[in-house]
């Protein structure tokens, strides 16, 4: 036997081994793969009947307490919340009724306790009879408890779209959360109660009760300082009360440009310019003509709108490095411009978010005044990465948020925004497990 023929039946027999170590190394990672599955839904099972078996005994315990004390309020509101849980919500009403008819006349937390158990079951009349039928006396904690129910009530109405019967819990709960002097409480009402009545002014709009949305939006424009309120006055006010609407529109175009339909302020500039030439009144009529003028050149410098754009591709995918623990995110995009003139200017911005984290951010000048964008023409298509991050844990969703300006420093629509989602977690070999037990703390990385 010679040394070529040595060495090739060498080589076959370290081949053969080194196949048989890889298949049995395979076959030990998904035995322990699989068995690792079996004891998280093991684990999970015996978390929950633990949580159930705690309540269990936490009820019988606190029904042995009643048995030694039944005349106390504090147990058998206890019970109720622990029957709550449970789901037994008969019982439950039971104790609470119980903790109501034990409690002395001054202790309001049962009837609290027993108002908010009412909202979770869409008792909303039943709930505020409760509150109502305590009187009104001057404690910091029953005030505060009152405050509390009626925000809640406006919150269960404006989800069902009642804004009439929201917006007067929220009056009744910023009563008293204003007589305790809780000005951040007040403010978050205010926010409410405005929006409320917005939608009620929509709802009048429809009905053709064009007065009383006014006055809705007016009463709404006295509780918060929005553009957006301030808008739709404008809008309304343009057939009643064209100066009046006028002035609303330049406080919008001064405020937030983004939000004005240009076509219908440009309109109503010209109809008061050509009506003060037909007064004879030329200065005002100029004056019109000047905030014309000014407006179609902010319009042409400034304003991008949505559908300018038609964006065709927005796609990402995040890459992961097990054995270094970093990961890194791609990302492609590109629009067509949509609009019927050319582009000279267009900004863009990338936002990449986990959560309300910015991961990092980068701006481009995608059209230039020597790269015009023709109707119709696509930009090229913009590739970008991010930095190589280390993670503890790996974002599970990167949100993307493009945004399209015509000046840099101009104001930015949000122009897209899509979600990176990570492809579905691959279980580590055997070997990278032992890579991250036993090599990787001592790299320093």
């Amino acid at each position: 036997m010679n040394k070529q023929t040595i060495i090739g039946y060498l080589k076959t027999i370290l081949f053969s081994f080194l196949f048989a170590l890889i298949t049995t190394i395979g076959i030990v990672a998904y035995t322990l793969n699989t068995i690792s599955i079996e004891e998280h839904i093991r684990a999970q099972q015996e978390e929950e009947k633990i949580d159930n078996e705690t309540l269990e005994i936490m009820i019988a315990k606190s029904e042995y307490l009643k048995s030694l004390k039944p005349g106390s309020y504090s147990i058998s509101l206890k019970l109720a919340l622990l029957y709550e849980l449970k789901g037994d919500m008969k019982t439950a009403e039971e104790e609470y009724k119980s903790a109501i008819n034990k409690a002395p006349y001054h202790e309001f937390k049962p009837k609290f306790e027993f108002s908010k158990f009412l909202i979770n079951n869409k008792r909303y009349t039943e709930a505020e009879a409760v509150m109502d039928g305590i009187g009104e006396k001057p404690k910091t904690k029953l005030i505060t408890y009152k405050g509390e129910i009626f925000e809640s009530l406006g919150d269960k109405y404006f989800e069902q779209n009642k804004f009439d019967l929201a917006q007067q819990k929220y009056c009744k709960s910023k009563v008293y959360f204003g007589t305790l002097h809780k000005n951040k409480n007040v403010k978050t009402l205010n926010e409410k109660i405005a929006s409320s009545l917005v939608y009620l002014a929509e709802d009048k709009v429809k009905q053709n009760k064009t007065d009383e949305a006014i006055e809705h939006l007016r009463d709404a424009q006295k509780l918060i300082n929005a553009p957006l309120i301030k808008y739709q006055l404008a809008i309304l006010l343009i057939a009643k009360d064209p100066v009046k609407s006028c002035k609303y529109f330049d406080e919008v175009f001064k405020e937030a440009p983004e939000l004005i339909n240009y076509k219908e302020y440009l309109a109503l500039l010209t109809g008061l310019s050509e009506y003060e030439e037909l007064k004879e009144n030329y200065v005002q009529a100029d004056l019109y003509k000047f905030k014309i003028k000014k407006i179609k050149d902010y319009y042409i410098e400034n304003i991008v709108k949505l559908s300018d754009f038609n964006v065709d591709t927005a796609v990402g995918r995040i890459r992961t490095n097990r054995i270094l623990r970093t990961y890194k995110i791609d990302f492609i995009f590109r629009f067509k411009n949509a609009s019927l003139l050319e582009m000279k200017n267009v900004y863009l911005q990338f936002k990449f978010k986990d959560g309300d984290n910015v991961l990092f951010e980068e701006n481009r000048q995608v059209v230039t005044p020597n790269n015009i964008l023709e109707p119709g023409a696509a930009i090229d298509y913009i590739q970008l990465s991010s930095p190589r991050k280390h993670y503890k844990q790996t974002p599970q969703e990167i949100k993307v948020e493009i945004y399209a300006s015509k000046q840099f420093d101009a104001y930015k629509i949000l122009l897209k925004e899509i979600y990176i989602v990570r492809s579905k977690k691959k279980h580590r070999t055997f070997i990278e497990k032992l890579f991250l037990k036993h090599i990787y703390p001592y790299l320093g990385l």
